[in-house]
């Protein structure tokens, strides 16, 4: 699918809305004629971009596409129009699926959990992980603090140093 900022709703001089991609792959020398009624928009300069967003449509798509795409979350990749029950706790899957995905050859021998459940424990597993990288992450924030200072330093005796130098090649010139 084309990501949605090809797809913004423009209004055309007639009121009515068209997206950006059907008016640029529609308008003719900075022309478009409206598909309903045929009144002509002349476009701007600035082209697609300078007609006014249907901001209404736009925030209704947008919400329409996030409710899709939560929707989707839950569809199984193998067989979509089913709802991802179970998780295939297997090491070589270790994937969310749905009851027809148990009768797959892919899974035979496998493992499974109440996608509830596994999210429980997977979550739990995640967050001690998180905090088993915090310190970690400190220490390592530390000593990048202490490079920044070093390089700020080092920028310092640069600088002198090249000072310095033009000093001293001035007095040189000075001969």
């Amino acid at each position: 699918s084309n990501a949605w900022y090809d797809r913004t709703p423009k209004i055309l001089s007639c009121g009515e809305t068209l997206c950006t991609v059907c008016i640029e792959s529609t308008q003719r020398d900075g022309k478009i004629t409206c598909m309903d009624c045929g009144v002509i928009t002349v476009l701007s300069s600035e082209g697609v971009n300078g007609l006014p967003t249907n901001n209404a449509l736009k925030k209704l798509a947008l919400k329409l596409e996030k409710q899709k795409q939560e929707e989707s979350i839950f569809q199984c990749a193998i067989h979509p129009a089913k709802k991802v029950e179970l998780f295939c706790s297997s090491p070589e899957c270790m994937k969310p699926i749905c009851a027809f995905c148990t009768a797959e050859d892919s899974h035979r021998g496998h493992d499974f959990k109440l996608i509830e459940k596994a999210f429980d424990q997977y979550w739990k597993s995640a967050l001690l992980q998180v905090e088993a990288v915090k310190p970690i992450v400190s220490e390592v924030d530390k000593k990048l603090e202490g490079m920044k200072n070093q390089v700020s330093e080092l920028e310092s005796e640069k600088q002198a140093a090249v000072q310095n130098v033009k000093t001293h090649f001035n007095k040189i010139r000075e001969w």
